[in-house]
């Protein structure tokens, strides 16, 4: 939604009345029909082309102030804790956790022009410091998974996606940086990480990074949606609230039933801050982007440590 214009969010909000596994805020997963008839109506009452249209003006404005944030701290690499929708990916073998040591990662760029294949585009990868983590991180007893080469899912028609390409088409866009690419698995259980677990990862990944003898500067990227799909505030609040507070007991009981699909991006948002937790944490903005009357959307949260 902070990619496309806010007139093509009716399209989206259309879209979501075929869509199947959608999970409450009980995590209970539902239809759209049965959505709708637990919603609030004053859910349908914000959905006008004004109170759109602010929301997109306010979330361009966040992902300027945090380029801008990202190009004065000026970072040798940029660590990124992302995710895969069976680009790379697929049930044959899905770790936990994956750490790519490639020369370069393959990242695509979404086009915000409807049936417009992505644009791939071969980053960088910080290969010494990545090799450094993964042996700190098995010092540190996470079993990592680790991989020189990615092939795209037949699958998935050979198409990429957007989940890395996203902060480096918009975050990175002027001055792009070698990077050090993590692949977790937040969308696919059984194996999904536990929250409280990512947020530990997190700070085992700072440690590493610490310990590399190099002078580099590194930079941390958390990306994706908190809620998606069925926006719940009160567990995007929640969330956030506990990562201010360096709250682990609290991000420990999140409801993992909720923390599926989509919304697992959320698990993303706690492994970067488990990896910032000795930096100031302020939330630039959160946005309940709300797309149909169901109660479908985004939480669009706008995170920077500094």
């Amino acid at each position: 939604m902070v990619n496309l214009p806010p007139e093509r969010w009716t399209a989206l909000g259309e879209n979501d009345k075929n869509r199947t596994g959608m999970r409450r805020g009980d995590g209970q997963v539902v239809t759209y029909d049965e959505l709708l008839a637990s919603a609030s109506p004053a859910i349908a009452a914000g959905l006008t082309s004004e109170i759109w249209e602010a929301q997109y003006a306010a979330g361009q404005r966040c992902i300027s102030d945090l380029e801008d944030s990202l190009m004065e701290v000026n970072p040798d690499v940029v660590l990124m804790m992302g995710d895969d929708q069976e680009v790379f990916v697929d049930g044959t073998n899905r770790p936990g956790i994956l750490a790519y040591r490639g020369e370069t990662f393959p990242t695509f760029i979404a086009s915000t022009v409807a049936g417009q294949e992505p644009e791939r585009v071969e980053q960088p990868v910080a290969v010494g410091l990545m090799e450094h983590i993964i042996r700190s991180l098995v010092d540190q007893e996470f079993d990592v998974a680790d991989s020189v080469a990615l092939s795209l899912v037949e699958s998935n028609g050979g198409k990429g996606g957007h989940e890395f390409g996203w902060a480096y088409n918009r975050l990175m866009a002027k001055h792009p940086r070698p990077i050090v690419p993590f692949i977790l698995n937040v969308h696919y259980p059984p194996n999904t990480p536990s929250p409280k677990r990512l947020y530990e990862f997190g700070r085992a990944v700072r440690k590493a990074v610490q310990s590399w003898p190099g002078n580099e500067r590194v930079a941390v990227i958390g990306t994706g949606g908190l809620s998606v799909g069925v926006l719940d505030e009160e567990l995007d609040r929640r969330t956030l609230a506990a990562m201010a507070d360096h709250d682990v007991e609290v991000l420990g009981k999140l409801n993992r039933d909720r923390l599926q699909g989509p919304t697992g991006e959320t698990l993303l948002y706690i492994a970067a801050a488990g990896a910032a937790e000795h930096l100031k944490m302020e939330v630039l903005d959160y946005i309940p982007g709300y797309r149909s009357p169901a109660g479908t959307g985004c939480g669009m949260a706008f995170v920077r440590w500094q």
